[in-house]
Parts: structure tokens; sequence; C-alpha cells
């Protein structure tokens, strides 16, 4: 468990966080949200030392972290960042392997590690050995991800890790941490500015504002009863969580054009190369007339079949799609029932036309509706 009992940080008068008063459970998922200058991410790495409180304690199982030796305490959590930090000269193994050999574990403890871990993200065996360079973007940061939990560490502190990907990198991202943390029963601190997100993930979350905890409750408590103005502002008064059961707008008015699709014949190097130009993981496979076959994700390309295979090869059927005239509430409905978190949108004439992501529902129904 982790405490914060009365702490404070000052930099002169000024109070970048004051009174705190939190207790994170074991296991449990926790978001910490609020506007810029907030105090969400000096409150997240007050838990590793790389903040010092000016007054009061943080306690890790009744320990207080200023007992610990903050090196050895920071190799004990896991820690993500927004821009990954795996080292470019390193593989991929010897990148998820770090704090173990930083721990002096030796090659019997370490034996499996990266293969178990690279497979709980989906990524093939043979990535273990290559660069960081030759990963997508997303994959770079699942990468990141597991290498926080190489070591076994019990806590992950996690500081906006998906703010620079693409919408559907970051749903598909969403959806590993929060599998990851269940099957693993790891304590998650989440620091985002993204309020959608945090109503995604987190078992309770924690609003803050000039360096105060406003609220924290669960997300369903805080959507019903927001304690003030600024927490409603905040959540937004046309959240996902509200305007779905009321949205009436058609397929094409939310779905994004900027799709990226490629030809059945073409070779599995050239999609590999598309992907990594437009930093995505999967390409829309259509004929020359642009008619929709199939998808390709970047994990069903493995080394070796890079060499001499064709999209048409490692392409999979399109489980399901929707069409441009079909309404959000359609929509919406038909996520539920799927675990996709993105679907194709194709015309009368069987045409991808577009693509929606549960996230880009959220998003585009905000510009729509102000």
């Amino acid at each position: 468990m982790i405490k914060f009992e009365q702490v404070d940080k000052k930099y002169g008068d000024n109070f970048a966080l004051k009174q705190i008063d939190l207790e994170i459970n074991q296991g449990e998922f926790v978001c910490v949200i609020g506007t810029s200058g907030s105090g969400k991410t000096t409150l997240m790495r007050m838990i590793n030392r790389m903040n010092e409180p000016t007054q009061g304690k943080v306690l890790i199982d009744g320990e207080d972290v200023q007992t610990y030796d903050e090196v050895e305490l920071r190799r004990k959590i896991g820690y993500v960042i927004q821009n990954i930090g795996l080292f470019p000269h390193m593989t991929i193994r010897e990148n998820i392997l770090i704090v173990p050999k930083l721990l002096k574990w030796t090659e019997a403890q370490k034996a499996g590690i990266a293969e178990e871990l690279i497979q709980k993200i989906e990524l093939p065996l043979d990535y273990l050995n290559l660069r960081p360079k030759n990963l997508s973007g997303g994959q770079q940061q699942r990468i990141g991800v597991i290498r926080a939990l190489a070591a076994d560490q019990a806590i992950l502190l996690m500081d906006e890790p998906f703010g620079a990907l693409d919408p559907i990198t970051r749903e598909s991202l969403q959806e590993l941490i929060k599998k990851l943390q269940a099957d693993m029963n790891k304590t998650i601190v989440f620091v985002t500015h993204d309020m959608d997100e945090a109503l995604k993930l987190s078992d309770r979350i924690v609003i803050m504002d000039k360096g105060e905890i406003i609220q924290c409750d669960t997300p369903e408590h805080i959507v019903q009863h927001p304690v003030n103005e600024f927490v409603e502002t905040l959540i937004g008064k046309n959240t996902k969580w509200k305007s779905f059961h009321d949205a009436s707008l058609a397929v094409r008015d939310i779905m994004q054009t900027d799709t990226s699709d490629i030809g059945p014949e073409q070779t599995l190097i050239e999609a590999l190369e598309q992907m990594d130009a437009k930093q995505v993981d999967h390409l829309w496979v259509v004929d020359q007339h642009h008619l929709l076959l199939g998808m390709l994700q970047r994990s069903a390309i493995s080394q070796t079949t890079l060499a001499t295979g064709t999209v048409q090869q490692q392409m999979q059927p399109i489980i399901d799609n929707i069409t441009v005239e079909e309404t959000v509430n359609e929509l919406v409905y038909r996520f539920l029932q799927t675990q996709q978190n993105i679907l194709p949108v194709i015309d009368a004439q069987n045409q991808l036309v577009g693509q929606v992501t549960r996230e880009s529902i959220a998003e585009m129904i905000y510009e729509q509706m102000g």
C-alpha cells in the first residue's frame, strides 16, 4: 500500500502540493488527473523520491520512503514515461532485462523473462533480437511497459505514457495495460490529462487543482456526483459516458477518413515501410477498386515471413464493419458486442471510406456538440 500523510511540497513560498492525504491499495489502478501545474506529476514522483516532500511522509507498506536508498527504491518501482527511453544501442531483449541486470540477477533468474513478457504484449519472439529503431512507436511503448515490470516490481508509475501516440495505438495500449494490471496484480499510479482515459482505466480517480486533491472516488461516482464546478468542467458536459445515450449522429459524421491502406499483392517489406512511415500498427487491405478485403497487423509480420511474404498471405479477414449510414448509437452498441477497438467504415459498394475507434467516438462527439 502507498500512503501520503499530510504531504506538502513548496518551492519558495509557492505550494506545489498542499496537505495531501491519500491511500492507494495494493493491486489498485489509480489515475491522477488535473490541469497543467495542478501537481499531479509532482505527487506521483514523490513515490520513487524523484521529488522530496517539504513536510509530511510518503510510505510504502508502512515504511517511509526516506529510509530507502533512492537508487535501490527506483529499481524496485517501475516507471514509464511518454518518450519511452529505450536504449537504441541495445536489443529489445537487453532493454527488457536492464533492471534485472542492474540488480545483479543471475542468468538463471533472468532466463525466460523477456520471452514471457513479450508474449504478454502479443509481439513475436524474434523481435527480442531487434533494435528499437526497427519497431513502431506503439511497439516501442509496449516494450517500455514490460521493461518496467521485468524485475517483478509491485508498483508501476506511468507519467502520461500514451499522450504522443495516435488514437488507435493509444487505445490498444490502454487495453493492454489494463489487462497486464489485472493479470499481474500490480499497483499502478497513472498520470493523465485525458478524463476519458482516466474513466476507462482506473479503479479510482484523483482529481487535483493548485496542488490539492479536489475529489478522489470511483469513475462512476465522480461522473454522477462531481463535488464542484471545477470537476464538472474537467469531466465535460459531453464526455462519452454521458453523450452516448443521446447521440444521434451518423457514422459518416464522426469517422476518420485518413485511413492507411495497401494492396494485397504488395510485399510485407513494403507494408512494414508504410507502417513505419505513418507510425501505425495496421493497414487496411483493399483491391484496385478500394473494396475492403482484410486487415494486416504489424504483429502478423515476422522475420521469417518478411523477406518473401505478401500482404495477401498474412492479412486477416474482417470480422466486423459498419456502414456510413448507421448511427452512433448503433456503433456504440456494436463496440459493446465486440472486443475490437477499431472498425472499418464501408459504403454501399463495400468500399473502404473510413474507420472508427472507441476513442475517436468521444473525440468527434466533442467537436460536433461543443
